[in-house]
């Protein structure tokens, strides 16, 4: 393969290199490729997995305070 160079001169280039170059583009894209699947798939993972969570620390949270208010309730009764 010739490749152009300023002055009309031709570089030669062989074609290994031209072979390697094109396995060296292909693992980038490939590598990008999964780079934007992995992405998408941690996305998806915190969407799913978000929700149920935060619903399920308020749930104990609620609770908690809500068995606080019981227990302060019980002690006002008690001692009068």
């Amino acid at each position: 393969m010739v490749a152009g160079k300023g002055g009309g001169e031709a570089l030669q280039v062989p074609p290994e290199a031209v072979l390697l170059a094109v396995d060296a583009d292909q693992l980038v894209t490939t590598a990008e490729s999964v780079t934007g699947t992995v992405d998408s798939a941690s996305r998806l993972a915190y969407i799913a997995m978000a929700n149920p969570v935060i619903k399920g620390v308020a749930f104990a949270s609620g609770t908690a305070k809500a068995a606080r208010r019981l227990r302060g309730r019980k002690g006002e009764g008690d001692e009068g």
